[in-house]
């Protein structure tokens, strides 16, 4: 956990010294907004997606469920292959938040930030995390 501060607070700073474009908005208050979208957010995810995610591992761990069951292979190949069916899930979702006026109009918080660092990959509706 620690290192993934340092990595976000070195990648931070790293955009304050060699932006990819100039800012347009102030950055104390962009932040503010950041943090206080992001918080519920995170908030969200602890009390809806932390214990159904729990719930459906847990069920999904006491009977062979899923793809990977289907053919015998080792327990490294079988974690790569749900990671990448679980990554691939995910581009399906963010396709879909991108292509469904229902789905945008959440996830659309996370595109409308007006300068982009390192603070607007955790800018999501709660509306979003929730779905």
């Amino acid at each position: 956990m620690i290192a993934i501060g340092f990595a976000l607070a070195t990648l931070f700073v790293a955009e304050r010294f060699v932006p990819l474009r100039p800012g347009t908005r102030p950055l104390l208050g962009r932040l503010l907004v950041n943090v206080a979208i992001s918080a519920l957010a995170f908030a969200a995810a602890m009390v809806l997606v932390r214990p159904a995610a729990l719930s459906a591992l847990n069920w999904a761990s006491e009977r062979p469920f899923g793809i990977v069951h289907l053919a015998p292979m080792p327990v490294a190949a079988q974690f790569i292959v749900a990671f990448l069916l679980m990554d691939l899930a995910f581009y399906w979702w963010h396709v879909a938040n991108h292509q469904i006026p229902f789905l945008w109009r959440f996830h659309n918080v996370h595109h409308i930030d007006p300068d982009l660092d390192v603070s607007t990959a955790f800018r999501f509706h709660v509306g979003e995390v929730a779905l």
